[in-house]
């Protein structure tokens, strides 16, 4: 009946919200114009990750803390990426400071208890686990930070992020309640049930975008549910899960990197060149391209299950193989290939000096 409320709650919070917060974004003047590498044709409101922030980080302490679990890192750092990524979708902030930002947030949530304190391996059922001691803090805050980043570098087409981590979301609640964690589960539903809500409003066409705070909040989310509840026990297959589960933005996110080194471009320079945009340049929709790239990430969510669930060689020869299968599919699709150099500029309003990956 928890988790229950911890979704309802959250979805119903998000859903009211949501429109609510287009109709005050459009009054402010809070548009995404369209042109450069945005390929929607008209202003689109961008505080949409707003309510999914009260949603998520309200539903969570209403329905988490009751059940007795220390939250104060998660609520601590969420605040703090919330705050900036607010302060980035109404003023703009540079890379270096929203870098600043993410840092902050998770080394918040890494200080107040949600730092990794052991590995131990899950083939041995007696063996004695790896003691990281002050090394958690560092690790926690990097594995923080990619997250928010992979799944803003996934925001690219409606209801590609939000869809993302719904299915990432229920995932890993499955794989809480596997490990009986239930106030991780809890949170896991909550980005959930926010996210599915907001995408009834930002699937294709998008009445709305979520913005720095949507994309912000729900990485921090996606990253804390991996290590809160097991900073005590925490299995090397537990933390290979939400990597797994994620498997498809941090593909993009890893060939965007080889991708723009091969070029000579600097790593933050923003292109057209992600998953999604190759999968339009072959003649896909956006409905289409988002279907197909939700049900590969249904799959990798699906192994990631079952890893925890049956940890056995078997399993991990099963996920290389898919990976495998996933790998040579990108590459009939051409998401291998080296983009042509472009002369012009990708952004005409903002010149060349556009930045990604820490910018949506």
């Amino acid at each position: 009946m928890t988790l229950v409320w911890a979704f309802g709650l959250s979805f119903l919070i998000a859903v009211v919200g949501t429109p609510i917060m287009a109709r005050l974004s459009r009054r402010w003047g809070l548009l995404k114009a369209p042109g450069g590498r945005h390929i929607h044709p008209v202003p689109v409101p961008t505080l949409g990750g707003v309510p999914m922030a009260i949603a998520i980080l309200g539903s969570s302490a209403l329905v988490a803390i009751p059940m007795g679990t220390p939250l104060a890192g998660f609520f601590s750092g969420g605040l703090v990426i919330v705050a900036v990524g607010l302060i980035d979708d109404i003023f703009g902030l540079s890379w270096k400071l929203k870098l600043l930002g993410q840092i902050a947030a998770g080394t918040v949530f890494a200080v107040f208890g949600g730092a990794v304190s052991l590995l131990t391996n899950p083939f041995v059922a007696f063996g004695a686990g790896l003691q990281l001691g002050w090394l958690g803090i560092p690790l926690t805050v990097v594995w923080v930070v990619a997250v928010i980043n992979i799944v803003n570098l996934i925001d690219g087409l409606d209801g590609l992020a939000s869809g993302i981590a719904v299915i990432v979301g229920g995932a890993m609640t499955m794989v809480a309640m596997i490990r009986q964690e239930a106030a991780v589960a809890v949170i896991a539903l909550t980005v959930v049930g926010a996210a599915g809500a907001f995408l009834i409003y930002n699937f294709w066409p998008a009445k709305i975008f979520m913005g720095d705070v949507g994309s912000g909040l729900l990485g921090f989310a996606l990253a804390a549910v991996a290590v809160i509840g097991s900073v005590k026990d925490t299995t090397a297959l537990t933390l290979a899960a939400p990597l797994i589960a994620l498997a498809l933005p941090i593909f993009d996110t890893g060939f965007a990197i080889v991708r723009r080194v091969r070029m000579g471009q600097p790593i933050g320079r923003a292109d057209r060149d992600h998953i999604h945009h190759r999968l339009l340049g072959r003649g896909f929709g956006q409905r289409r391209a988002v279907i197909s790239l939700y049900l590969i990430t249904a799959l990798f969510g699906a192994l990631a299950v079952l890893v925890v669930r049956f940890p056995s060689k078997l399993i991990l020869a099963t996920g290389l193989i898919v990976i495998l299968a996933t790998g040579l599919m990108a590459r009939r699709w051409g998401l291998f290939t080296m983009p042509q150099a472009r002369k012009e500029p990708l952004d005409q309003e903002e010149g060349a000096d556009r930045t990604e990956g820490l910018n949506p």
